[in-house]
């Protein structure tokens, strides 16, 4: 069988979606060693695959505070350096261990590239963020939501000649920016529905989507629905969004008085304020077991976590905080699967007027029922597994091919 390489980006809301499909991998005898940061390495380490530890800044981030260009851009740099220290604990754990395929979290694609061309192996990418292509461009969506950019940006120029200086420290230096750029890799994993993607239908058989992760933390633990029958609000802001307890205090006044029940995830320290009766915080919830008993999710709009709403049959209002995510809640109010608000503009009334309208009304929950419908047609972790595994054939056939014009 074959040893595969995944090179993981270190937010845990990169690697919960591929954790069923690495252990499918591994259950059907394939090795699977996986680059894994902060948070990520325990719940990895769980699918059975050997895990190298790689040193992350980018870890403890807080998104909260990344709302302008100037931060986003800064975010380069942070990724450069998370990128030297993966390339070298995999370097150094892997040796000549040579793996057969390279599979990459789209946001880590310069690693992926890199130890691709030097170990003359294929390349995958596994991504959790809209794909691009001739018909949808994500990040002219971005530049679009960030508005007129500034005309000195010191750090893109910084992490742009890190990444020459990187290029050159792996015998790469022949490699132009433009070449690297290109998606070049011959199979993108994408971890929700296809008709969630913009222009979906355009694209190819290189591009499989395979919806989310359906295998994780569907026991609910110590978690127990309320017994008096309320209907049930959940409020997240993701894995990543660490500071916003006046986002969680508006939320506790719109619905203090209200039948609504708020089980509310918020990270540790954060100090959500005096709780009503009607409401409770974790510091963790078991996220699917919790949507099961879910009516309407309150959330930032990350990829993960609305494929897991929809799947479970509920309905969201979304504050986006990043660019990526207004572009996911435009696409959710676009589909007609939810509301969405500004982060400066959303108020406790609006707030609580979106989710009884959500909740309320059968055309949203009907187009919620058709997305559920998509994503469990999609095949999950066994169809990223099969998508591999052709992969891997289809590249070792051609090997012969391209030994054949070398010479």
């Amino acid at each position: 069988m074959s040893h595969i390489a995944v090179l993981g980006n270190a937010g845990l809301g990169h690697a919960i979606p591929v954790l069923e499909t690495v252990g499918e991998l591994i259950a059907r005898g394939h090795r699977v060693t996986y680059a894994a940061a902060g948070a990520a390495v325990a719940k990895v380490a769980e699918t059975g695959a050997t895990v190298v530890e790689y040193p992350s800044v980018l870890a403890g981030v807080d998104l909260t505070v990344l709302d302008t260009v100037e931060e986003m851009d800064r975010l380069m740099v942070l990724g450069l350096q998370d990128d030297r220290s993966l390339i070298a604990e995999v370097e150094a754990k892997l040796g000549d261990d040579r793996p057969d395929l390279v599979v990459f979290d789209a946001t880590r694609f310069t690693v992926g590239r890199i130890l691709a061309r030097k170990w003359a192996v294929p390349s995958a990418a596994f991504c959790t963020v809209l794909l691009s292509n001739e018909h949808f461009s994500f990040y002219d969506r971005v530049q679009q939501k960030q508005g007129a950019l500034p005309k000195r940006r010191p750090y893109v120029a910084k992490a742009l000649k890190g990444l020459v200086e990187l290029l050159a420290t792996h015998g790469q230096s022949n490699r132009t920016l433009e070449e690297f750029y290109r998606p070049q890799e011959g199979l993108f994993v994408a971890f929700y529905a296809r008709s969630f993607q913009y222009a979906g239908d355009t694209f190819d058989d290189k591009y499989v989507f395979v919806g989310p992760n359906l295998a994780h933390e569907t026991e609910p633990g110590d978690w127990t629905p309320p017994a008096d029958g309320r209907r049930v609000l959940m409020i997240s802001l993701g894995t990543s969004v660490h500071r916003r307890p006046e986002f969680f205090r508006m939320c506790l006044d719109a619905f203090r008085d209200s039948d609504w029940h708020l089980v509310i995830h918020a990270h540790d320290g954060l100090d959500v304020g005096e709780l009503p009766a009607n409401a409770e915080v974790h510091r963790w919830l078991p996220q699917l077991a919790v949507l099961a008993h879910t009516d309407v999710l309150l959330c930032h709009g990350g990829m993960g976590t609305l494929m897991a709403a929809f799947a479970k049959d509920t309905p969201v209002v979304v504050v986006p905080n990043s660019a990526e995510q207004m572009i996911n809640a435009d696409r959710v109010v676009e589909l007609g699967l939810g509301r969405t608000f500004g982060r400066d503009e959303v108020t406790a009334e609006s707030l609580r007027s979106a989710v009884e309208t959500v909740h309320a009304d059968p055309a949203t929950r009907a187009r919620v029922a058709a997305m559920r419908a998509d994503i469990l047609r999609s095949g999950g972790g066994m169809c990223a597994a099969d998508a591999i595994e052709a992969y891997l054939k289809r590249s070792a056939d051609q090997r012969p091919e391209v030994a054949e014009q070398g010479t």
